[in-house]
């Protein structure tokens, strides 16, 4: 997994009537405060309390509870009174504390208010979740997030466009850590977490006369356009469709619906993990389709059809950090380049 290791040497000093006890005492700490170093002075404990005992003691589970408590608390208080101060703690130490959204059940919600995150709007601010649902419009009725490991490739992604258009907030997660958040975390103060990568399922309720011609109509077009792309890339991806949430993208690569998430721990935890296909959506308005649905229409046997289709979506599979083979891209790139000059 890709949690932070460090710290491992934490533990409090943990005395009985003012005598030693414990040198490193972890059993008073949730793995995720390992950051934290202090003294325990406990009039309750038999000074010859072994290290077994401690960890079935009922006094130690209560110590611990109340230091964790306070320790949040205090967090808290210090992000309350100085925001600046708290980011620049923030900085060294967030890790631990979505480490512990991921693996304190108990504890979730009030970890989640020390949480900090970059969004689509955000520029370089880090903002807490209370602001971001704060300033959600009215029409917004999921917290929007995004999965990456770059926040500057994330600001660019085609995924934002649709949502940025709606004038929609989306949360920007670059850290691989963020994964195993997202694993754990499905709403927030009654919001339910929504990754905008991720397919939007099929609706149950049924459609009228017009969305079913729009849909006839589009099956049509797909027998001439999107049944040669489809042929070209295979089972290199789930399926081929249009979509109207892009505004500047000729297409991007969305996941099957419910495994945002789980896909990418799996790339974390599995060093032979093959990337999952996805499904390509296409936007029928670019002028990259549109040329590349002409060329199809008038030389259909041209070598460009398959070049260009195949740069499509390896350029996507750039942007989300699963291309498998880049050599065999830039050799598709030069041969690109060495038709548009010989033209």
């Amino acid at each position: 997994m890709m949690m932070t290791s460090m710290y491992q040497d934490y533990g409090l000093r943990l005395y009985s009537k003012k005598i030693l006890v414990q040198e490193k005492a972890k059993d008073l700490l949730p793995e995720y405060l390992r950051f934290v170093f202090g003294v325990v002075d406990s009039e309750d404990l038999p000074l010859n309390v072994s290290r077994e005992v401690i960890q079935v003691d009922r006094t130690i589970r209560r110590i611990k509870k109340v230091i964790t408590g306070k320790i949040l608390d205090e967090l808290e208080e210090i992000a309350e009174e100085d925001e600046d101060k708290y980011l620049s703690w923030w900085e060294q130490f967030g890790v631990f504390i979505k480490e512990g959204i991921s693996q304190d059940g108990k504890r979730r919600e009030k970890l989640l208010n020390n949480l900090r995150v970059y969004t689509s709007k955000s520029e370089d601010q880090l903002i807490t979740l209370n602001k971001y649902v704060d300033r959600m419009p009215k029409d917004q009725e999921q917290i929007l997030y995004l999965l990456g490991e770059n926040l500057q490739v994330l600001k660019r992604s085609p995924h934002l466009e649709h949502f940025n258009k709606l004038d929609h907030e989306v949360i920007l997660f670059h850290e691989p850590i963020d994964t195993f958040v997202m694993m754990h975390v499905h709403e927030f103060q009654d919001k339910q977490f929504r990754a905008i990568d991720q397919a939007e399922p099929e609706p149950s309720e049924e459609k009228d006369e017009e969305e079913e011609e729009k849909k006839e109509e589009e099956e049509l077009e797909k027998d001439a356009f999107l049944s040669r792309i489809t042929d070209i890339l295979g089972d290199r991806v789930v399926d081929v469709r249009y979509t109207d949430l892009l505004t500047d993208s000729p297409c991007r690569l969305v996941n099957p619906s419910g495994t945002t998430a789980f896909t990418r721990v799996l790339k974390y935890m599995d060093e032979a993990y093959v990337p999952q296909k996805k499904i390509l959506e296409i936007n029928k308005q670019h002028s990259l389709v549109v040329q590349l649905k002409d060329l199809i229409e008038k030389e259909p046997n041209s070598p460009l059809i398959s070049l260009c289709t195949l740069q499509l979506l390896e350029n996507q599979e750039l942007a989300e950090g699963i291309l498998r083979d880049p050599t065999e891209m830039v050799k598709r790139v030069n041969q690109l380049m060495q038709q548009a000059l010989e033209k």
